[in-house]
Protein backbone atom coordinates (compact mmCIF):
# COMPACT_ATOMS: atom_id res chain seq x y z
CA UNK A 1 0.00 0.00 0.00
CA UNK A 2 3.15 2.40 1.00
CA UNK A 3 4.03 2.00 -2.84
CA UNK A 4 1.15 3.91 -4.42
CA UNK A 5 0.81 6.65 -2.30
CA UNK A 6 3.88 7.46 -0.15
CA UNK A 7 5.21 9.59 -2.77
CA UNK A 8 2.29 12.21 -2.92
CA UNK A 9 1.04 12.24 0.95
CA UNK A 10 5.02 12.82 1.77
CA UNK A 11 4.91 15.72 -0.70
CA UNK A 12 1.82 17.06 0.90
CA UNK A 13 3.02 16.47 4.48
CA UNK A 14 5.99 18.30 3.89
CA UNK A 15 4.49 21.27 2.37
CA UNK A 16 1.66 21.55 4.96
CA UNK A 17 4.97 22.19 7.40
CA UNK A 18 6.92 24.45 5.20
CA UNK A 19 4.04 27.39 5.16
CA UNK A 20 4.76 27.72 9.23
CA UNK A 21 9.10 26.88 9.07
CA UNK A 22 9.34 29.70 6.78
CA UNK A 23 7.23 31.74 8.71
CA UNK A 24 8.59 31.37 12.18
CA UNK A 25 12.07 31.84 10.47
CA UNK A 26 11.11 35.13 9.05
CA UNK A 27 10.08 36.59 12.42
CA UNK A 28 13.31 36.33 13.41
CA UNK A 29 14.63 37.80 10.40
CA UNK A 30 12.65 41.41 9.82
CA UNK A 31 15.33 42.98 7.59
CA UNK A 32 15.31 40.11 5.16
CA UNK A 33 11.80 39.50 5.28
CA UNK A 34 11.20 43.31 4.59
CA UNK A 35 13.76 43.27 1.26
CA UNK A 36 12.09 40.02 -0.12
CA UNK A 37 8.38 40.97 1.39
CA UNK A 38 6.72 39.75 -1.92
CA UNK A 39 7.94 37.02 -2.70
CA UNK A 40 8.08 35.71 0.69
CA UNK A 41 4.36 36.73 0.91
CA UNK A 42 4.04 34.34 -2.71
CA UNK A 43 5.93 31.53 -1.62
CA UNK A 44 4.35 31.03 2.16
CA UNK A 45 0.96 31.25 0.49
CA UNK A 46 1.87 28.86 -2.67
CA UNK A 47 3.25 25.51 0.25
CA UNK A 48 -0.40 26.49 1.77
CA UNK A 49 -1.76 25.58 -1.66
CA UNK A 50 0.05 23.15 -2.62
CA UNK A 51 -0.16 21.35 0.35
CA UNK A 52 -4.23 21.50 0.18
CA UNK A 53 -3.82 20.48 -3.53
CA UNK A 54 -2.00 17.69 -2.69
CA UNK A 55 -4.27 16.51 0.13
CA UNK A 56 -7.71 17.02 -2.40
CA UNK A 57 -5.78 14.93 -4.89
CA UNK A 58 -4.75 12.05 -2.41
CA UNK A 59 -8.80 11.81 -1.46
CA UNK A 60 -10.03 10.99 -5.48
CA UNK A 61 -9.63 7.79 -6.57
CA UNK A 62 -6.83 6.95 -8.26
CA UNK A 63 -8.32 4.65 -10.89
CA UNK A 64 -9.30 7.24 -12.56
CA UNK A 65 -7.63 10.76 -13.58
CA UNK A 66 -7.35 13.68 -16.02
CA UNK A 67 -3.65 13.09 -17.81
CA UNK A 68 -2.47 16.94 -17.46
CA UNK A 69 -3.81 16.92 -13.83
CA UNK A 70 -1.32 14.27 -12.95
CA UNK A 71 1.52 15.54 -14.40
CA UNK A 72 1.20 19.17 -12.20
CA UNK A 73 0.96 17.14 -9.22
CA UNK A 74 4.01 15.55 -9.94
CA UNK A 75 5.29 18.65 -10.44
CA UNK A 76 3.97 20.86 -7.54
CA UNK A 77 5.14 17.67 -5.24
CA UNK A 78 8.42 18.69 -6.80
CA UNK A 79 8.39 22.45 -6.01
CA UNK A 80 7.05 21.22 -2.48
CA UNK A 81 10.35 19.28 -1.79
CA UNK A 82 12.41 22.00 -3.14
CA UNK A 83 10.91 24.64 -1.06
CA UNK A 84 11.93 22.31 1.90
CA UNK A 85 15.26 22.02 0.80
CA UNK A 86 15.75 25.43 0.86
CA UNK A 87 14.26 26.22 3.81
CA UNK A 88 16.40 23.80 5.58
CA UNK A 89 19.29 24.59 3.70
CA UNK A 90 19.79 27.89 4.40
CA UNK A 91 17.82 29.14 8.01
CA UNK A 92 20.12 27.00 10.37
CA UNK A 93 22.79 28.94 8.56
CA UNK A 94 21.37 32.71 9.51
CA UNK A 95 19.31 32.04 12.23
CA UNK A 96 20.90 33.72 15.30
CA UNK A 97 19.71 33.17 18.60
CA UNK A 98 17.49 36.34 19.93
CA UNK A 99 19.28 37.04 23.24
CA UNK A 100 22.94 37.81 21.87
CA UNK A 101 24.43 41.18 22.08
CA UNK A 102 23.61 44.25 19.37
CA UNK A 103 27.92 43.50 18.88
CA UNK A 104 27.37 39.63 18.05
CA UNK A 105 24.23 40.35 15.49
CA UNK A 106 25.79 42.98 13.77
CA UNK A 107 28.92 40.76 13.54
CA UNK A 108 26.31 37.52 12.29
CA UNK A 109 24.83 39.93 9.91
CA UNK A 110 27.96 40.79 8.05
CA UNK A 111 29.13 36.99 8.13
CA UNK A 112 26.16 35.74 6.79
CA UNK A 113 25.51 38.08 4.14
CA UNK A 114 26.34 35.61 1.66
CA UNK A 115 24.56 32.83 2.82
CA UNK A 116 21.60 35.83 3.08
CA UNK A 117 21.94 36.51 -0.55
CA UNK A 118 21.98 33.03 -1.59
CA UNK A 119 18.73 32.67 0.07
CA UNK A 120 16.94 35.49 -1.65
CA UNK A 121 17.78 33.88 -4.77
CA UNK A 122 16.87 30.51 -4.12
CA UNK A 123 13.33 32.20 -2.83
CA UNK A 124 12.96 33.76 -6.15
CA UNK A 125 13.97 30.91 -8.41
CA UNK A 126 11.15 28.85 -6.18
CA UNK A 127 8.69 31.51 -6.93
CA UNK A 128 9.45 31.65 -10.72
CA UNK A 129 9.13 27.70 -10.70
CA UNK A 130 6.03 27.94 -8.91
CA UNK A 131 4.38 30.68 -11.31
CA UNK A 132 6.25 28.49 -14.57
CA UNK A 133 3.96 25.31 -13.22
CA UNK A 134 0.76 27.05 -13.42
CA UNK A 135 1.17 28.86 -16.16
CA UNK A 136 1.44 25.00 -17.95
CA UNK A 137 -1.36 23.89 -16.30
CA UNK A 138 -3.25 26.42 -17.42
CA UNK A 139 -2.01 26.83 -21.05
CA UNK A 140 -2.93 22.53 -21.34
CA UNK A 141 -5.73 22.38 -18.99
CA UNK A 142 -8.84 20.82 -20.87
CA UNK A 143 -12.07 21.93 -20.55
CA UNK A 144 -13.40 18.61 -19.72
CA UNK A 145 -11.34 18.81 -16.51
CA UNK A 146 -12.21 22.61 -15.74
CA UNK A 147 -10.40 21.99 -12.22
CA UNK A 148 -13.11 19.88 -10.44
CA UNK A 149 -13.33 16.16 -9.42
CA UNK A 150 -16.65 15.59 -10.49
CA UNK A 151 -15.50 12.68 -13.23
CA UNK A 152 -13.12 11.15 -10.43
CA UNK A 153 -15.56 11.01 -7.85
CA UNK A 154 -18.50 9.80 -9.63
CA UNK A 155 -17.02 6.44 -10.70
CA UNK A 156 -17.54 3.95 -7.90
CA UNK A 157 -15.54 0.96 -7.55
CA UNK A 158 -16.83 -2.79 -8.16
CA UNK A 159 -17.45 -5.03 -5.10
CA UNK A 160 -14.40 -5.95 -3.77
CA UNK A 161 -15.14 -10.09 -2.93
CA UNK A 162 -15.74 -12.30 -5.22
CA UNK A 163 -18.24 -14.50 -3.53
CA UNK A 164 -18.13 -16.91 -6.17
CA UNK A 165 -14.91 -18.75 -5.06
CA UNK A 166 -14.86 -21.84 -3.15
CA UNK A 167 -14.74 -21.14 0.51
CA UNK A 168 -10.96 -22.36 1.08
CA UNK A 169 -9.93 -22.34 4.85
CA UNK A 170 -13.56 -20.99 5.52
CA UNK A 171 -14.84 -24.07 7.35
CA UNK A 172 -13.90 -23.01 10.91
CA UNK A 173 -14.88 -19.77 10.44
CA UNK A 174 -18.20 -20.95 9.29
CA UNK A 175 -18.81 -23.44 11.66
CA UNK A 176 -17.94 -20.67 14.40
CA UNK A 177 -20.11 -18.04 12.82
CA UNK A 178 -23.46 -20.61 12.56
CA UNK A 179 -22.84 -20.95 16.17
CA UNK A 180 -23.31 -17.62 16.99
CA UNK A 181 -26.35 -17.17 14.94
CA UNK A 182 -27.77 -20.36 16.73
CA UNK A 183 -27.02 -19.36 20.20
CA UNK A 184 -29.67 -18.63 22.63
CA UNK A 185 -29.50 -17.27 25.64
CA UNK A 186 -30.44 -19.91 28.73
CA UNK A 187 -33.17 -19.60 31.17
CA UNK A 188 -34.60 -16.50 29.76
CA UNK A 189 -36.19 -14.61 26.57
CA UNK A 190 -33.78 -12.30 24.75
CA UNK A 191 -34.60 -8.50 25.21
CA UNK A 192 -32.44 -7.36 22.70
CA UNK A 193 -31.97 -8.31 19.33
CA UNK A 194 -28.84 -10.50 18.71
CA UNK A 195 -26.08 -8.43 15.95
CA UNK A 196 -23.09 -9.97 15.14
CA UNK A 197 -20.31 -8.16 13.34
CA UNK A 198 -17.79 -9.62 11.46
CA UNK A 199 -14.68 -6.98 11.54
CA UNK A 200 -11.25 -7.15 9.35
CA UNK A 201 -9.29 -5.83 6.86
CA UNK A 202 -10.45 -5.48 3.36
CA UNK A 203 -10.15 -8.52 1.37
CA UNK A 204 -10.29 -10.79 4.27
CA UNK A 205 -13.24 -12.40 3.75
CA UNK A 206 -15.90 -10.73 5.48
CA UNK A 207 -18.63 -10.68 2.42
CA UNK A 208 -17.27 -14.43 1.51
CA UNK A 209 -17.82 -15.96 4.79
CA UNK A 210 -21.37 -14.25 5.19
CA UNK A 211 -22.64 -14.87 2.07
CA UNK A 212 -22.05 -18.70 2.63
CA UNK A 213 -23.76 -18.44 5.83
CA UNK A 214 -26.61 -16.48 4.22
CA UNK A 215 -26.90 -19.06 1.34
CA UNK A 216 -26.72 -21.97 4.24
CA UNK A 217 -29.46 -20.49 6.50
CA UNK A 218 -31.74 -19.41 3.79
CA UNK A 219 -34.45 -21.73 4.64
CA UNK A 220 -35.01 -21.35 8.27
CA UNK A 221 -35.88 -17.08 7.99
CA UNK A 222 -38.94 -16.13 6.66
CA UNK A 223 -37.99 -12.46 5.87
CA UNK A 224 -34.02 -12.34 4.70
CA UNK A 225 -32.48 -9.24 3.27
CA UNK A 226 -28.64 -8.43 2.20
CA UNK A 227 -27.96 -4.59 2.06
CA UNK A 228 -24.41 -3.33 0.77
CA UNK A 229 -23.92 -0.66 2.95
CA UNK A 230 -20.42 0.58 1.88
CA UNK A 231 -21.23 4.23 0.45
CA UNK A 232 -25.11 4.40 1.92
CA UNK A 233 -26.66 6.22 5.05
CA UNK A 234 -29.38 5.31 7.44
CA UNK A 235 -32.51 6.14 5.39
CA UNK A 236 -31.10 4.28 2.21
CA UNK A 237 -29.99 1.29 4.09
CA UNK A 238 -33.35 0.96 5.35
CA UNK A 239 -35.05 1.87 2.01
CA UNK A 240 -33.36 -1.14 0.45
CA UNK A 241 -34.33 -3.39 3.07
CA UNK A 242 -38.01 -2.49 2.81
CA UNK A 243 -37.60 -3.10 -0.80
CA UNK A 244 -35.89 -5.92 -0.78
CA UNK A 245 -38.72 -7.12 1.60
CA UNK A 246 -41.63 -6.59 -0.84
CA UNK A 247 -42.66 -2.92 0.70
CA UNK A 248 -42.52 -0.62 -3.01
CA UNK A 249 -45.49 1.00 -2.24
CA UNK A 250 -43.76 2.47 0.86
CA UNK A 251 -40.25 3.05 -1.25
CA UNK A 252 -42.13 4.70 -3.73
CA UNK A 253 -43.76 7.42 -1.38
CA UNK A 254 -40.46 8.26 0.02
CA UNK A 255 -38.57 8.73 -3.48
CA UNK A 256 -39.18 12.45 -4.65
CA UNK A 257 -37.14 16.01 -4.20
CA UNK A 258 -36.27 17.08 -0.95
CA UNK A 259 -39.45 19.48 0.21
CA UNK A 260 -42.03 16.39 -1.10
CA UNK A 261 -44.07 16.02 1.90
CA UNK A 262 -44.90 12.54 0.96
CA UNK A 263 -40.86 11.95 2.14
CA UNK A 264 -40.58 9.35 4.81
CA UNK A 265 -38.02 10.44 7.60
CA UNK A 266 -35.59 7.88 9.09
CA UNK A 267 -37.66 7.39 11.94
CA UNK A 268 -40.91 6.95 9.15
CA UNK A 269 -38.63 3.80 7.79
CA UNK A 270 -37.73 2.33 10.98
CA UNK A 271 -41.64 2.23 11.47
CA UNK A 272 -42.55 0.75 8.44
CA UNK A 273 -39.76 -2.32 8.40
CA UNK A 274 -41.05 -2.93 12.07
CA UNK A 275 -44.35 -3.32 10.77
CA UNK A 276 -42.99 -5.23 8.17
CA UNK A 277 -41.22 -7.91 10.09
CA UNK A 278 -43.53 -8.22 12.44
CA UNK A 279 -43.35 -11.27 14.60
CA UNK A 280 -41.27 -13.19 11.58
CA UNK A 281 -38.07 -14.89 11.99
CA UNK A 282 -35.85 -12.76 10.09
CA UNK A 283 -32.12 -12.62 8.58
CA UNK A 284 -30.38 -9.21 7.84
CA UNK A 285 -27.23 -8.60 6.32
CA UNK A 286 -25.23 -4.88 6.12
CA UNK A 287 -22.57 -5.91 4.56
CA UNK A 288 -19.35 -3.32 4.58
CA UNK A 289 -20.71 -0.57 6.63
CA UNK A 290 -18.64 2.32 6.37
CA UNK A 291 -20.18 4.60 8.72
CA UNK A 292 -21.71 4.28 12.10
CA UNK A 293 -25.19 4.88 12.01
CA UNK A 294 -26.52 1.69 14.04
CA UNK A 295 -28.48 3.90 16.20
CA UNK A 296 -30.59 5.32 14.04
CA UNK A 297 -31.39 2.43 12.90
CA UNK A 298 -31.68 -0.61 15.34
CA UNK A 299 -35.38 0.41 16.55
CA UNK A 300 -36.50 -0.94 12.79
CA UNK A 301 -35.90 -4.65 14.20
CA UNK A 302 -38.54 -5.80 16.40
CA UNK A 303 -37.60 -8.18 19.00
CA UNK A 304 -40.09 -11.10 19.91
CA UNK A 305 -39.69 -13.67 22.78
CA UNK A 306 -38.73 -16.82 21.23
CA UNK A 307 -37.92 -15.57 18.07
CA UNK A 308 -34.60 -15.97 17.26
CA UNK A 309 -33.83 -12.72 14.35
CA UNK A 310 -30.20 -11.85 13.24
CA UNK A 311 -28.45 -9.14 12.17
CA UNK A 312 -24.99 -9.36 10.52
CA UNK A 313 -22.95 -6.22 10.13
CA UNK A 314 -19.54 -6.95 8.33
CA UNK A 315 -17.07 -3.69 8.56
CA UNK A 316 -13.25 -2.68 8.17
CA UNK A 317 -14.11 -0.64 11.47
CA UNK A 318 -13.63 -2.02 15.02
CA UNK A 319 -15.31 1.11 16.50
CA UNK A 320 -18.70 0.36 14.32
CA UNK A 321 -18.74 -3.53 15.17
CA UNK A 322 -18.84 -2.65 18.70
CA UNK A 323 -21.59 -0.03 18.49
CA UNK A 324 -23.43 -2.32 16.34
CA UNK A 325 -23.27 -5.46 18.57
CA UNK A 326 -23.38 -4.01 22.21
CA UNK A 327 -25.42 -5.87 24.71
CA UNK A 328 -26.34 -9.51 23.55
CA UNK A 329 -24.48 -9.55 20.20
CA UNK A 330 -20.94 -10.15 19.30
CA UNK A 331 -18.11 -9.34 17.25
CA UNK A 332 -16.35 -11.76 15.09
CA UNK A 333 -12.90 -11.10 14.66
CA UNK A 334 -11.77 -12.01 11.13
CA UNK A 335 -8.36 -14.19 10.44
CA UNK A 336 -6.03 -14.42 7.59
CA UNK A 337 -6.09 -17.65 6.11
CA UNK A 338 -3.29 -20.05 7.88
CA UNK A 339 -0.49 -21.02 5.35
CA UNK A 340 -1.88 -23.92 3.84
CA UNK A 341 -5.12 -22.70 2.85
CA UNK A 342 -3.48 -19.91 1.41
CA UNK A 343 -1.51 -22.34 -1.11
CA UNK A 344 -4.32 -24.47 -1.54
CA UNK A 345 -6.17 -20.92 -2.51
CA UNK A 346 -3.72 -20.27 -4.64
CA UNK A 347 -3.03 -23.12 -6.18
CA UNK A 348 -6.53 -23.85 -7.08
CA UNK A 349 -7.51 -20.32 -8.80
CA UNK A 350 -3.82 -19.99 -10.90
CA UNK A 351 -5.08 -23.82 -11.79
CA UNK A 352 -2.09 -25.53 -10.23
CA UNK A 353 -2.37 -28.85 -9.16
CA UNK A 354 -2.08 -28.94 -5.31
CA UNK A 355 0.37 -30.24 -3.44
CA UNK A 356 2.49 -28.22 -5.57
CA UNK A 357 5.57 -29.55 -7.09
CA UNK A 358 8.89 -28.38 -5.53
CA UNK A 359 9.24 -25.75 -8.31
CA UNK A 360 5.42 -24.51 -8.08
CA UNK A 361 6.52 -24.08 -4.43
CA UNK A 362 9.53 -22.05 -5.11
CA UNK A 363 7.83 -19.80 -7.80
CA UNK A 364 5.17 -19.35 -5.63
CA UNK A 365 6.68 -18.66 -2.20
CA UNK A 366 7.20 -14.75 -2.59
CA UNK A 367 3.96 -13.86 -4.08
CA UNK A 368 2.24 -15.73 -1.23
CA UNK A 369 4.02 -14.22 1.21
CA UNK A 370 3.42 -11.27 -0.37
CA UNK A 371 -0.55 -11.93 0.04
CA UNK A 372 -0.94 -12.05 3.90
CA UNK A 373 -3.39 -14.71 3.79
CA UNK A 374 -5.77 -12.18 2.48
CA UNK A 375 -8.39 -13.88 0.38
CA UNK A 376 -8.85 -11.18 -2.16
CA UNK A 377 -4.67 -10.93 -2.87
CA UNK A 378 -4.39 -14.24 -3.32
CA UNK A 379 -7.33 -14.73 -5.79
CA UNK A 380 -5.96 -11.75 -7.99
CA UNK A 381 -2.58 -12.54 -8.01
CA UNK A 382 -3.66 -16.17 -8.76
CA UNK A 383 -5.87 -15.11 -11.90
CA UNK A 384 -3.30 -12.95 -12.91
CA UNK A 385 -0.79 -15.55 -13.34
CA UNK A 386 -3.27 -18.48 -14.23
CA UNK A 387 -1.46 -20.57 -17.18
CA UNK A 388 2.04 -18.58 -16.89
CA UNK A 389 4.83 -21.15 -15.68
CA UNK A 390 7.51 -18.20 -16.44
CA UNK A 391 9.83 -18.40 -13.72
CA UNK A 392 11.05 -14.22 -14.15
CA UNK A 393 7.22 -13.73 -14.53
CA UNK A 394 6.30 -15.24 -11.13
CA UNK A 395 9.72 -13.32 -9.34
CA UNK A 396 8.94 -10.10 -11.04
CA UNK A 397 5.41 -10.16 -9.60
CA UNK A 398 6.34 -11.79 -6.28
CA UNK A 399 9.39 -8.53 -5.49
CA UNK A 400 7.15 -5.89 -7.84
CA UNK A 401 3.72 -6.31 -6.79
CA UNK A 402 3.18 -2.62 -5.93
CA UNK A 403 4.22 -1.55 -9.84
CA UNK A 404 2.04 -3.86 -10.79
CA UNK A 405 -1.16 -2.59 -8.56
CA UNK A 406 -0.91 0.34 -9.96
CA UNK A 407 -0.59 -0.77 -13.64
CA UNK A 408 -2.66 -3.93 -14.47
CA UNK A 409 -5.97 -3.97 -14.54
CA UNK A 410 -6.48 -7.28 -12.93
CA UNK A 411 -5.16 -6.29 -9.67
CA UNK A 412 -7.88 -3.57 -9.49
CA UNK A 413 -9.84 -5.00 -6.60
CA UNK A 414 -6.85 -5.55 -4.91
CA UNK A 415 -5.77 -1.72 -5.46
CA UNK A 416 -9.32 -0.35 -4.75
CA UNK A 417 -8.85 -1.56 -1.23
CA UNK A 418 -5.69 -0.50 -0.17
CA UNK A 419 -6.24 2.70 -1.61
CA UNK A 420 -9.90 3.68 0.07
CA UNK A 421 -8.36 1.88 3.30
CA UNK A 422 -5.95 4.60 2.73
CA UNK A 423 -7.87 7.27 1.88
CA UNK A 424 -10.63 6.68 4.32
CA UNK A 425 -7.95 7.67 7.19
CA UNK A 426 -9.39 10.72 9.18
CA UNK A 427 -6.25 13.04 8.86
CA UNK A 428 -2.69 13.48 6.84
CA UNK A 429 -0.67 13.14 9.41
CA UNK A 430 -1.80 9.94 10.34
CA UNK A 431 -1.29 8.52 6.43
CA UNK A 432 2.10 9.66 6.86
CA UNK A 433 2.66 7.69 10.27
CA UNK A 434 1.40 4.81 8.07
CA UNK A 435 3.33 5.07 5.55
CA UNK A 436 6.38 5.52 7.86
CA UNK A 437 5.42 1.73 8.52
CA UNK A 438 7.53 0.90 5.18
CA UNK A 439 10.83 1.00 6.78
CA UNK A 440 10.49 -1.96 9.41
CA UNK A 441 11.30 -5.64 7.84
CA UNK A 442 7.83 -7.20 6.33
CA UNK A 443 6.32 -9.45 8.63
CA UNK A 444 8.38 -8.71 11.67
CA UNK A 445 6.18 -7.36 15.02
CA UNK A 446 6.35 -3.78 15.65
CA UNK A 447 6.46 -2.22 19.06
CA UNK A 448 4.22 -0.05 20.01
CA UNK A 449 6.00 2.23 22.33
CA UNK A 450 9.00 2.48 19.92
CA UNK A 451 6.67 3.22 17.04
CA UNK A 452 5.16 5.97 18.95
CA UNK A 453 8.55 7.60 19.83
CA UNK A 454 10.07 7.47 16.68
CA UNK A 455 6.78 9.15 14.75
CA UNK A 456 7.59 11.77 17.15
CA UNK A 457 10.76 12.16 16.31
CA UNK A 458 10.65 12.44 13.08
CA UNK A 459 8.28 15.37 13.15
CA UNK A 460 5.24 13.40 12.39
CA UNK A 461 3.38 13.53 15.17
CA UNK A 462 3.38 17.55 16.85
CA UNK A 463 0.83 18.88 19.85
CA UNK A 464 -2.82 20.15 19.52
CA UNK A 465 -4.30 22.90 21.18
CA UNK A 466 -6.16 20.59 23.51
CA UNK A 467 -3.87 17.51 23.26
CA UNK A 468 -0.09 16.70 24.08
CA UNK A 469 2.30 15.37 21.54
CA UNK A 470 2.12 12.00 23.25
CA UNK A 471 -2.07 11.87 23.09
CA UNK A 472 -1.75 12.85 19.30
CA UNK A 473 0.42 9.82 18.72
CA UNK A 474 -1.83 7.37 20.52
CA UNK A 475 -4.79 8.39 18.88
CA UNK A 476 -2.82 8.15 15.31
CA UNK A 477 -2.00 4.47 16.34
CA UNK A 478 -5.49 3.13 17.58
CA UNK A 479 -6.86 5.04 14.70
CA UNK A 480 -4.83 2.04 12.71
CA UNK A 481 -5.74 -0.47 14.87
CA UNK A 482 -9.46 0.26 14.76
CA UNK A 483 -9.83 0.74 10.95
CA UNK A 484 -7.93 -3.35 10.92
CA UNK A 485 -4.81 -1.37 8.43
CA UNK A 486 -2.48 -2.76 11.59
CA UNK A 487 -2.95 -6.14 13.18
CA UNK A 488 -2.48 -5.95 17.25
CA UNK A 489 -0.49 -9.16 17.87
CA UNK A 490 -0.66 -8.82 21.68
CA UNK A 491 -2.58 -6.50 24.60
CA UNK A 492 -2.06 -5.90 27.93
CA UNK A 493 -4.37 -8.21 30.34
CA UNK A 494 -5.79 -5.27 32.89
CA UNK A 495 -9.07 -4.82 31.23
CA UNK A 496 -7.88 -2.04 28.56
CA UNK A 497 -7.07 -3.73 25.88
CA UNK A 498 -4.22 -1.79 25.16
CA UNK A 499 -2.17 -3.11 22.15
CA UNK A 500 1.40 -3.52 22.41
CA UNK A 501 2.75 -5.66 19.45
CA UNK A 502 1.24 -5.06 16.12
CA UNK A 503 2.45 -5.55 12.34
CA UNK A 504 0.92 -4.43 9.25
CA UNK A 505 -0.39 -5.89 6.44
CA UNK A 506 2.59 -7.12 3.79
Amino acid sequence: MAELVVAANLAGSVASRNAPKLWDYLVQNRKLRAELKHDISYIRSESLMISAAIQQDGDRPPWSSNPVHKVWITMVRDLAYDIEDCIDRFTHRVTLKPDVSWIVKKFHRMKTRSARNKFAAAIRRLRKKSEDASKLRTSYSTSEYGGGSSTLESETPSDDTDTSVAAVGMDVPHDELMELIRETPQGQQPMELKVISLVGFGGIGKTLLTKHVYNTTESEYKARAWVCAAEKGSRDVLKEILWQLGMHSTISSSSGSAGNPCRLSNNMLCASLRECLGTKRFLIVIDDMRRDFWVDIKDAFPVVPGVNSRVIVTTATQTIAIKSSCRDGHVYIMRTLAEQHSKQLFFEKASLVYPPTVRDTELSSEVIRKCDGLPLALITTARLLHGDHRRRQWADLGNNLGSHLETHHMLANMKRVLVRSYTNLSKQDIKICLLYLGIYPSGRPIRRGSLIRRWSAEGFITAEPKRSALEVAVASFNELVDKSIIQPIDASGNGSAEVKTCKPHT
